[in-house]
């Protein structure tokens, strides 16, 4: 139980720094390429995420709280789904010239 609630305590802290790092400025500087931007947002936290979730699916068993569970494999898969999206809508936004990159 005390697994779960700090995990889901960590999942929390580690997708609200990502999401302040995502919305740096430094981070929406095309002139770094596409390349940085993508592999800087996808590859380096979201591996906190999955093992966390990983780890959480191996003891389920022992979780007493459903909701707990649940709450903690939706903020790893979320916080993996967030780059995908975010880094999607970016490149739509720069190839349909709407930030005047």
């Amino acid at each position: 139980m005390l697994f779960f609630r700090l995990s889901s305590l960590i999942m929390v802290l580690v997708w609200i720094l990502s999401l302040t790092m995502w919305l740096m400025p430094e981070q929406m500087r095309w002139d770094m390429g596409l390349f940085h931007v993508y592999t800087s947002t996808f590859l380096e936290l979201p591996f906190l995420a999955v093992l966390i979730g990983v780890v959480g699916v191996f003891l389920r068993k022992r979780c007493t709280s459903p909701r707990l569970f649940k709450a903690t494999m939706f903020l790893s898969w979320g916080y993996v789904g967030f780059p995908l999206i975010t880094s999607a809508l970016l490149i739509l936004v720069t190839f349909l010239g709407i930030t005047g990159y």
